[in-house]
């Protein structure tokens, strides 16, 4: 077969619009088209800084295209959250949501444009997506659950407009979906291209089960910043990881009968110290793994530590007191805290 002369290659695509955008231009144009050019500094900025390249807009619409999933999903991520707090600022009836599809997918490639289904079931995937929020094909999935501590919810199949088959689609869940309230916005802005790596947005429920966002920056965020009684079963991921970060794990190896101490650490790493039984009495063992956030679960996993299997307890705060269950609802012999 002789070649088509069509050039071709597999790319991730984001596309985004505005919700509502057509009615808030009949009510203001030029008051919405400013707050678009300045949610779009953001958007485009935030792109760039992972690695895209937009090459498509019309209108409210962005199109960009990422080399890596996890990239494009974590900008999308970084674009709702920025885009959140500079909503804060503004009145109810101007605030602007973007809901933001991702596709991973084959599509022709003509000079800087792309085309192809990859393009047409991200744009589709961003009309399933809820305002404000983001939502990925299963392909997209597939390469980020093991490497983003984010949760997803599957939405099942989508039956969406010029693609033949249904689209299965997973909506991501995890971190804040309200609003900060003003003091807390007024923060975030202060601190926007100041803040260190560790970032926390902790959910504290006040009087009347209003969840209150709260920021904290660098180090650990303390135990009483949490409700007095919360698990990690009503947790989004990125709460699990605010209540996990700078914890110590300490407990009994079944197989050696020896102490144990591990240390959750803010660069998503655990470091595992255990005295050594045998020929080797008197050494340590060390090792350092890898934990994340995921099925509203605390999850570590080592190479040889454990015979290397993915733990996963649930995490139950009661008051000061932390505890581990397994999945059968039996607790694990580990002492918790910070």
């Amino acid at each position: 077969m002789e070649p088509s002369g069509v050039k071709r290659k597999l790319t991730v695509i984001l596309a985004a619009d505005v919700e509502g955008f057509s009615r808030m231009m009949g009510v203001d144009e030029e008051a919405t088209h400013k707050t678009l050019r300045a949610h779009r500094e953001v958007i485009d900025g935030l792109i760039a800084r992972h690695d895209g390249r937009i090459f498509g807009t019309a209108g409210d619409s962005v199109v960009a295209e990422f080399a890596s999933p996890v990239e494009a999903v974590r900008a999308a991520i970084s674009i709702q959250e920025e885009l959140r707090v500079r909503n804060t600022e503004l009145p109810e009836d101007r605030r602007m949501r973007f809901r933001i599809g991702i596709n991973l997918g084959d599509v022709i490639v003509d000079g800087d444009d792309i085309f192809g289904d990859g393009v047409n079931v991200a744009a589709r995937l961003e009309g399933v997506a809820e305002p404000g929020g983001i939502c990925v094909s299963r392909k997209v999935f597939e390469e980020v659950k093991h490497k983003l501590s984010v949760g997803f919810e599957d939405i099942g199949p989508q039956e969406v407009k010029n693609i033949a088959e249904p689209v299965p689609a997973f909506r991501i869940v995890a971190g804040p979906i309200s609003i900060l309230p003003d003091e807390a916005a007024a923060t975030a802005k202060g601190a926007r291209w100041r803040i260190p790596a560790v970032l926390a947005l902790v959910a504290v429920v006040a009087a009347g089960g209003t969840a209150i966002w709260s920021l904290y920056l660098g180090g650990p965020v303390p135990l009483t910043s949490f409700p007095s009684n919360i698990s990690t079963d009503s947790m989004p991921s990125k709460d699990i990881e605010a209540l996990m970060t700078g914890m110590k794990i300490q407990g009994i190896s079944k197989k050696s009968g020896r102490p144990f101490i591990i240390e959750v650490k803010a660069d998503k790493t655990v470091d595992v110290e255990m005295g050594r039984t045998g020929a080797l009495a008197g050494t340590t063992f060390r090792e350092t793994g890898k934990w994340w956030a995921e099925n509203y679960r605390f999850c570590m996993q080592f190479s040889r530590f454990a015979q290397g299997r993915k733990l996963c307890p649930r995490i139950i705060k009661e008051g000061q007191k932390i505890t581990a269950s397994r999945g059968d609802g039996t607790l694990m012999n580990w002492t918790l805290g910070k």
